[in-house]
């Protein structure tokens, strides 16, 4: 069963405030004491008002970037897709040439986690995917205000571009991200790759590589299949891609919010974990994702033909079990939501829309922590008959 509960709070709560959301000529409310680390941007009136009320052009207005007692000119847009037309937005952050974010990238996002009303499941699961050996962003909580009115908390991102690659030393392979809900490992159907990837790195038509991995899949049959995909594609990277994802139900991370990066040192593809908001119930319940099955059912070619091979099904299953008798347990992601929420306790309720929607942190992490425990019992009693 698909939850609806936060979905739909967000909606009413997005439509009973967005006419006014552009007025900003209005006395602000007074600006609380913030105790983490604070982003003051500063826009002009106008642009300000384009910005909000035109969000779906995502052009960039100018902006001052104000963090760690440095300001900086850069420009500013919103960020997302369906978060695009929520009334706490995200942002992107474009700093100009010869100015690096605070994570050494001429980029940053400022992502609201309007949806989660915990504030805490995109860095819970990024920690899980870091602690499987994935690659992934960092991140910091940080308390937003734009022209000095406080926005309340986000979590301040690295993109996935080519500064990710340079800062972990990597050389710039192409790097793709699955958007459209159609990023698909199979040509079935006439598909063509550009429909459902977008290259952020090596901007150019050339699509070969991914294309000639999708025709593996395709085409090769189970007897050949191992040999010929561990020529291109980093199994182990993406059965724990995979282990991970089903554990946290991560249903939007298989046709969509995920990166594909080939990297140039191993000249195999591997996954890189994206835009994980939804995750630990939000979105979907626990019983959910199968064990066997990527995106909540529908089928992903490229997971399905690994599972297929015995070896591979049984390394994933041996993931699986390492992750919930480590990581995955009740009592460790206790642990880890009590540490954020000596960062974000503070300042948590003077979020305006955590305040609006009257929201209990610790009654929500509670709901975070029932998922947990219905996931691991609901994963333990399916283990035996997928094996």
């Amino acid at each position: 069963m698909v939850k609806n509960k936060y979905i739909i709070i967000l909606l009413a709560f997005s439509l009973t405030v967005f006419e006014g959301c552009a007025d900003i000529t209005g006395s602000p409310e007074p600006v609380p004491e913030i105790s983490l680390p604070v982003v003051n941007l500063k826009i002009g009136h106008d642009e300000y008002t384009s910005l909000i009320n035109s969000y779906y052009n995502k052009k960039y207005a100018d902006c001052v970037y104000a963090y760690d007692n440095g300001e900086y000119d850069a420009g500013i847009r919103v960020q997302g897709n369906l978060s695009m037309t929520f009334y706490k937005k995200s942002y992107k952050i474009n700093f100009p040439e010869g100015v690096l974010s605070p994570f050494q990238s001429d980029k940053i996002i400022l992502t609201s986690q309007m949806r989660d009303p915990t504030l805490m499941r995109y860095v819970l699961s990024l920690g899980l995917f870091k602690d499987a050996g994935l690659k992934t962003s960092r991140y910091e909580f940080v308390g937003v205000k734009i022209n000095n009115e406080f926005k309340g908390i986000f979590v301040q991102l690295e993109p996935l571009d080519e500064w990710f690659l340079i800062n972990r030393e990597l050389p710039i392979g192409n790097l793709y991200e699955g958007s459209r809900n159609r990023a698909k490992f199979s040509f079935e159907g006439g598909y063509n790759v550009r429909s459902g990837f977008d290259k952020k790195t090596n901007e150019n038509d050339n699509f070969s590589d991914l294309e000639d991995l999708i025709y593996i899949i395709d085409t090769v049959p189970d007897s050949l299949f191992p040999g010929k995909i561990e020529e291109c594609l980093d199994v182990e990277n993406a059965l724990k891609y995979t282990a991970v994802s089903v554990l946290i139900t991560n249903s939007d991370g298989f046709e969509h919010n995920f990166h594909f990066f080939n990297n140039p040192i191993t000249g195999k593809f591997e996954f890189i974990p994206w835009d994980l908001d939804g995750t630990f119930g939000l979105v979907n319940d626990y019983d959910d994702m199968a064990l066997n099955s990527a995106y909540g059912g529908r089928e992903n070619r490229l997971i399905m033909r690994l599972l297929g091979i015995p070896a591979y099904k049984n390394r994933y299953i041996e993931i699986l079990e390492d992750l919930m008798d480590s990581v995955f347990t009740e009592s460790e992601i206790q642990l880890r939501t009590e540490k954020i929420t000596l960062k974000i306790m503070e300042d948590y309720y003077d979020d305006p829309v955590i305040s609006s929607r009257g929201n209990i942190l610790d009654e929500e992490i509670n709901d975070l922590l029932d998922y947990v425990r219905k996931r691991r019992q609901y994963i333990i009693e399916h283990l035996g008959v997928f094996r």
